[in-house]
């Protein structure tokens, strides 16, 4: 009976007691010299059942790549095999049990898989239909199958005119309950061996109970900023955890549903924000916990509370389901009181912290609190998901393969109770072939040596280009681990990615495209030189915005952009260059008209409209007002004495660079700038190229005011990468030296890491 937690800490193969009528001795031949040794039996109805897709495809896969290695013929029958008819039968499911004996097992996740190999006959059996996949790609596996990347492209199939495989039989299970990816096809995933269980837990929970019943209960509603009513989230209404009420109504709801529509796991995730009741009751089952990537007091063991009431209620009708949850925002932490109920299952979702460096970087403290969490929720639950996310944040196009951080980090997961791996991850294979590759790997089996895996990954899929597309992706892995920044998108890729790192992946990359010496090794390094020369034609507008380059902006960002689409386009099948039915234009497209794009076309429209007077500055000396003493301090004067202020370049340093990542609030930056003799009777403006939050601008000691396409004005406009103009004509001195100070204040929660100032100031004025 296969059904301990040690199942899910690595592949178990159990090699039995083989019956009497099996032969295991020497390795048994598929084929030789163009003639077929094997030909495949299986059931009827798994051939012409429209329930049973897995299963079926799976055994046409097994026919066509045996085909495929050994150049012959592999016959396929759905009829049992007659005496004599094939020196060795490949039995599938049921046609295995009379020859090979029934598979024998009984797991937890029904994923267990049995493969017999003798002189006699090969039997492939599986719990489930996907056990059986499981068994065929397992076989597939051991003769040197491998899919790298989605479609032909990816496909690495050896050439075996003599095959032979060894004589076994094992009885085993996958290293992890879950296995998944979000964008790839049917195929790839299912010869991955990705699936298991169907662990859920996406935002929900306040879905399950109705605007009626809210109204009709009052104080079910979350108390927010001292007031309890319809407080709205992305998926309903905030609700009060401490309520008994309220578990009670949301367990009903759930049982409801599964009466009607049972399932294997449903989600309890309350919906995406940070804007959770404030009630006494709810405040008074947190621990006290602080939360440092929040800056506040930890609610998880509020949550876990919460959780256990309707966990309690519904195992009492559904004693198989689990209840999956984010372990997400300022629920992160793992709990310090509160135990979890068996049916409680949750995903670590750490959005907060830094994704670039490794849990080892005695430089990164977000990442290195990783660890905490992976041991805190590996010690209160027997399964936990990890949902990693497989791309930086917020800027899906650079090259990202996560190696340093998936060679390091995932033993650790799966040494502290991980047992679903759930990462979000893009189409994006383009940039994160390594990584990816690795994880998925991994997942299926923990124990394996993830270094190993990553030199086999070189040899197979680049061949003769092995070398220099290594030497590659390491390169760009130290670009992201050896840099200390820590902030998401593409503002900190100015300190990552400098002029000497991108000329050194260019003659790695060129190197590579020399090395091929087959037509496909050279199809599979165009794909990473194709975003290679995204990347660097992203690069060079990041540098030209904060240069105050302005004349190359549109037309390079129109490029970027119809670049990014007609590559997306090209290599749809090999689920790259982030293309998805949601976003034709691209996920990398929608992210770049986000952020990026208003400050290089409002730069590029004021350079052909005004006359830019200024530089652009981008070295500020700043201080932090968590007092918020500025005002009252006359921060904003010309005389203000500021030389004992820290300096930054906005252009290269963001708000984790500064440690300021968990701050909110307003941080102060200074500067003087020289203005030459301005025309009479024009008007003159500062711009601001982008910030995060709410920016204050004053001249001279004066405040300024700004006004949007609308036409309304503001002394505190507020936006995420929105280029600002501030009138200040009257507050100018020409021919002088002018101070500047603004305001920048963050807001709102944004796992960029960033704050104030994002991009260059300049002053301008009428033609």
């Amino acid at each position: 009976m296969h059904c301990l937690r040690t199942l899910w800490c690595g592949l178990v193969v159990a090699v039995l007691a083989v019956p009497p009528t099996i032969s295991v001795a020497a390795p048994i031949v598929l084929a030789e010299n163009g003639t077929a040794r094997v030909a495949i039996f299986v059931p009827k109805e798994i051939v012409d059942s429209p329930e049973r897709v897995r299963a079926r495809e799976s055994v046409r896969d097994l026919a066509q790549y045996l085909e495929r290695m050994t150049g012959t013929k592999i016959a396929m029958h759905t009829r049992p095999p007659q005496p004599a008819e094939v020196p060795v039968p490949i039995l599938i499911g049921s046609l295995a049990d009379a020859e090979v004996g029934p598979i024998g097992m009984t797991t937890e996740f029904r994923q267990g898989y049995r493969l017999v190999v003798s002189e006699r006959a090969i039997g492939i059996q599986g719990e489930t239909d996907e056990g059986l996949s499981y068994a065929i790609y397992e076989f597939l596996h051991d003769l040197g199958c491998r899919w790298i990347v989605p479609g032909d492209l990816g496909e690495v199939v050896p050439s075996r005119p003599i095959a032979t495989f060894e004589a076994r039989d094992a009885r085993a299970v996958p290293g992890t309950a879950t296995r998944n990816i979000i964008y790839a096809d049917d195929a790839f995933k299912r010869r991955n061996r990705l699936g298991g269980f169907p662990y859920i837990a996406g935002h929900a929970l306040e879905s399950y109970l109705t605007k009626s019943q809210l109204e009709q209960n009052p104080t079910w509603n979350a108390e927010i900023k001292g007031v309890r009513k319809l407080h709205s989230c992305d998926v309903g209404f905030r609700i009060c955890w401490a309520n008994p009420e309220v578990s009670s109504a949301v367990a009903d709801s759930l049982i409801e549903r599964l009466n009607k529509n049972p399932v294997a796991c449903i989600s309890i995730s309350p919906g995406d924000g940070v804007d959770f009741c404030e009630c006494d009751r709810c405040k008074a089952l947190d621990t006290g916990d602080w939360d440092p990537s929040m800056a506040c007091v930890s609610i998880t063991d509020r949550y876990v509370h919460f959780a256990n009431r309707i966990a309690e209620r519904v195992a009492e009708r559904h004693p198989t389901v689990k209840l999956g949850f984010l372990a997400y925002v300022q629920f992160t932490r793992p709990p310090t009181r509160e135990k979890l109920h068996p049916a409680l299952i949750p995903q670590l979702a750490p959005i907060t912290y830094c994704r670039a460096h490794t849990l080892d970087d005695p430089q990164c403290e977000s990442r290195r609190r990783i660890r905490e969490l992976l041991e805190g929720w590996g010690r209160v639950s027997r399964n936990v998901a990890m949902y990693e996310y497989y791309f930086h944040l917020a800027e899906v196009a650079a090259p990202f393969p996560a190696i340093a951080r998936n060679l390091r980090e995932l033993p650790v997961q799966y040494a502290n109770g991980v047992t679903m791996w759930t990462p979000e991850t893009m189409p994006n294979f383009e940039s994160f072939t390594p990584g990816l590759y690795v994880g998925m790997r991994m997942a299926w089996n923990p124990r394996a040596n993830p270094a190993e895996i990553l030199q086999e990954m070189y040899r197979v899929f680049y061949g003769a280009a092995a070398g220099p597309m290594a030497e590659y992706w390491a390169h760009l892995d130290r670009c992201w681990t050896d840099s200390p920044e820590h902030a998401g998108c593409g503002f900190s890729y100015l300190a990552r990615f400098t002029p000497q790192r991108m000329a050194e992946a260019r003659r790695l990359m060129d190197a590579a495209r020399n090395a091929c010496r087959t037509t496909i090794e050279s199809e599979r390094v165009a794909l990473a030189d194709a975003s290679l020369r995204q990347h660097e034609l992203f690069m060079k507008l990041r540098r030209d915005f904060m240069a105050g380059r302005y004349a190359e902006l549109d037309a390079d960002s129109a490029r970027w952009l119809r670049t990014h689409r007609e590559l997306a386009d090209r290599y749809e099948v090999n689920a790259a260059f982030t293309k998805t039915v949601w976003a034709p234009q691209t996920i990398a497209g929608l992210y770049f008209d986000a952020f990026f794009h208003p400050g290089y076309k409002d730069l590029a429209r004021i350079g052909r409209e005004f006359v830019i007077a200024t530089p652009p500055i981008v070295e500020w000396r700043y201080a932090v007002d968590k007092d918020n003493q500025g005002n009252g301090g006359g921060w904003m004067l010309a005389e203000h004495p500021d030389q004992e202020w820290k300096t930054t370049n906005v252009a290269i340093e963001t708000w984790s660079t500064l440690g300021l990542e968990a701050y909110y609030g307003p941080v102060w930056y200074r500067g003087r700038v020289r203005i030459g003799p301005l025309p009479s009777g024009k008007k003159v403006y500062v711009w601001v190229g982008g910030g995060d939050g709410g920016c204050r601008l004053y001249v001279n000691g004066q405040s300024a005011k700004s006004r949007d396409a609308q036409g309304n004005e503001s002394e505190e406009p507020n936006g995420f990468c929105q280029p600002f103009s501030f009138e200040v004509t009257s507050l100018v001195h020409p021919d002088a030296d002018n101070q500047l100070a603004i305001v920048g204040t963050r807001t709102g929660l944004n796992e960029l890491g960033t704050g104030g100032l994002l991009a260059p100031v300049l002053i301008y004025h009428e033609k």
